[in-house]
């Protein structure tokens, strides 16, 4: 046999269609296995609800869409009957009264069943090879023998006893490890068995009454509409049982017959199973189990086939509402932090629009005035012009326009006086809301992800990120002054005489949208530079070239204060994303589901 073997304390086996796809089933390409395989390949972290629930539900329909192929491609194969219960009840006995000899060890140590064991007709045992229900299973197949000792069971095999008693033939019973057993991995054993079983013969005894745990295993089963049987084990007196079958019978699913309730004395002696099989109840049990589930059209299958697609239905849909609570957890975080980072933004613009005082606006003034500090256009003729042109150049040092070097040196030494403590304090508040706003949706796991310290940007990043967008902003600026300069000739007219003058303004503008923003920078157009500035046609369009240039500037440099939040911003939503399933994901996984609802 080809199973794989879990060690014990591992997680249960699970069936895996990509790993493991069944190769003639048509569950793998039907919409069930389309729904899955799309299921596991989406994110979940555990925004909304646990992960482990998701896992639970998710193993619980790999497992049970399992179960129906492998039923669905094996009419034949054989009626599992699976004895449920918890730890001391007697399941082992039980077992063996009902084969009518001791194949389960049976005792007080607890627990005395460690691992499933099979009770198969040799004709049949080949059901339980290739593609089976319990496929994560390593098979250990033993013919029954005479004075054989019992089995304990271990937790990564599957024991397989052959028989060739005609009475059970049509039927696989199954001893199972205790469903409140405190090994995880016995539990997981109990769980796979259950999914796989045609029929739950949940077994219990008086001292087991207050317990939940095994008669979570029978409001399951009804809740699944599976083939249930009800085994009162160890009674000292059968009076109440009429007055609990009425009970169970108010409660139940439509599924459940009051014949399904069985009644057992107490018995004890050394070979307590020896005594219990003599006990009509048992031939009842074992008449019953032989009516759902023999013949071609065994009940007891019917009902499970019918049960179990409705059940995959149930947790498919269960599955989708998950993952849409995900997606639905992310979107409202995102929604908060795009909140925070448009109250951030107008917040750092205001700041950095008054970041100019008195004393800097003062030198803005002066500079404008040094550029024309020689040249009034509105005295003399224009044949001074050659003369004039030479005298803005002092502001730069040199005696001639200036070129691309000199112009690189310009913005330099503005890019030296631009103040990123605004931005800085801007990101760190950031970081600082973001978190509380992942805190505050009150899940641990969403604390977890935006506590890592990584996500927020270091001050030398912020830096970086700010001056890479300051070289493309120069760069544009540059571009701008060459198509302008362009435009300066003998033959033009304009107010502006001199590349070097048209710099020189170009690093005024400039500095006005670093410093102030594009109100500072009317004020110094409108009452600093104009008055320099003549009535006539060129002049005027001069003016308007200035204008239009400062209020690019302004919109670019706004921009790019804007993008180093926005690069912070990024960060955040990609590791919420990344966590997270997509909307059109969501979509298609929507659409699977119709579809499987179409053919249900």
């Amino acid at each position: 046999m080809t199973w794989k073997t879990p060690s014990i304390g591992q997680e249960s086996p699970v069936a895996d269609f990509e790993r493991d796809p069944p190769s003639n089933l048509k569950a793998a390409q039907s919409p069930l296995g389309s729904f899955l395989s799309l299921v596991k390949k989406l994110p979940y972290s555990g925004l909304a609800t646990d992960k482990a629930e998701f896992r639970r539900r998710l193993d619980s329909f790999e497992k049970s869409l399992r179960a129906w192929s492998v039923k669905d491609a094996k009419p034949g194969l054989p009626v599992l009957v699976s004895l449920q219960g918890g730890t001391g009840t007697g399941k082992s006995t039980l077992f063996n009264a009902l084969a009518g000899r001791p194949l389960s060890r049976t005792g007080v140590e607890r627990p005395k069943t460690r691992g499933p064991i099979l009770y198969v007709h040799e004709e049949e045992s080949s059901w339980l090879e290739g593609e089976n229900l319990l496929s994560g299973y390593v098979g250990d197949r033993t013919r029954e023998r005479p004075g054989s000792a019992p089995e304990l069971g271990d937790p990564s095999r599957l024991r397989m006893l052959e028989h060739r008693d005609p009475r059970w033939k049509g039927l696989i019973l199954i001893d199972t490890p205790d469903v409140d057993s405190l090994a995880e991995a016995n539990r997981a054993i109990a769980e796979d068995i259950y999914i796989a079983s045609d029929v739950v013969c949940l077994v219990t005894s008086q001292e087991k009454y207050g317990d939940l745990a095994p008669f979570e295993v029978l409001r399951r089963s009804w809740e699944d509409a599976k083939t249930c049987c009800v085994i009162l084990n160890k009674m000292e007196s059968l009076t109440p049982l009429g007055e609990l079958a009425e009970r169970l019978s108010q409660h139940a699913s439509p599924s459940f017959r009051a014949t399904h309730l069985f009644a057992l004395p107490w018995k004890d002696g050394p070979s307590p199973d020896e005594s219990l099989a003599k006990e009509p109840e048992i031939d009842r049990l074992r008449q019953t189990l032989r009516e759902l589930g023999c013949g071609p059209a065994a009940p007891a299958r019917t009902q499970e086939m019918a049960a179990l697609k409705q059940r995959l239905m149930r947790t498919a849909s269960a599955l989708a509402g998950l993952l849409q609570a995900e997606r639905e957890t992310a979107d409202a975080l995102a929604a908060k932090w795009e909140r925070t980072i448009g109250d951030l933004k107008k917040e750092l613009l205001r700041r950095s629009s008054g970041a100019l005082d008195g004393a800097s606006r003062q030198h803005l003034r002066t500079e404008v005035q040094r550029v024309f500090r020689r040249y009034d256009l509105l005295r003399g003729p224009r044949t001074f012009v050659t003369r004039i042109l030479t005298a803005p150049l002092a502001l730069f040092g040199y005696g001639k326009p200036p070129d691309a070097e000199q112009r690189r040196r310009d913005l330099a030494r503005i890019h030296r006086r631009i103040d990123l403590q605004p931005l800085q304090a801007s990101v760190r508040t950031y970081n600082r809301r973001a978190q509380q706003d992942a805190m505050g949706m009150g899940r641990d796991r969403l604390r977890e992800l935006f506590s890592d310290p990584g996500l927020a940007l270091t001050e030398e990043e912020v830096e970086s990120a700010f001056f890479q967008r300051q070289a493309e902003l120069e760069d544009w600026l540059e571009k701008e002054f060459t198509s302008m300069a362009k435009g300066i000739s003998k033959g033009k007219e304009w107010g502006i005489y001199s590349t070097a003058l048209l710099w020189g303004l170009f690093l005024v503008i400039f500095e006005a949208i670093i410093g102030g923003g594009l109100t500072l920078f009317e004020a110094v157009l409108d009452s600093i530079i104009m008055p320099f500035i003549s009535r006539g046609a060129a002049d005027l369009f001069a003016y308007q070239e200035l204008k239009r240039l400062g209020q690019a500037l302004d919109t670019r440099y706004r921009e790019q204060l804007a993008s180093v939040l926005d690069l912070q911003h990024a960060r955040y939503l990609k590791a919420l994303n990344d966590h997270a399933p997509q909307k059109s994901d969501l979509d298609l996984l929507h659409k699977v589901l119709e579809e499987m609802n179409e053919n249900t």
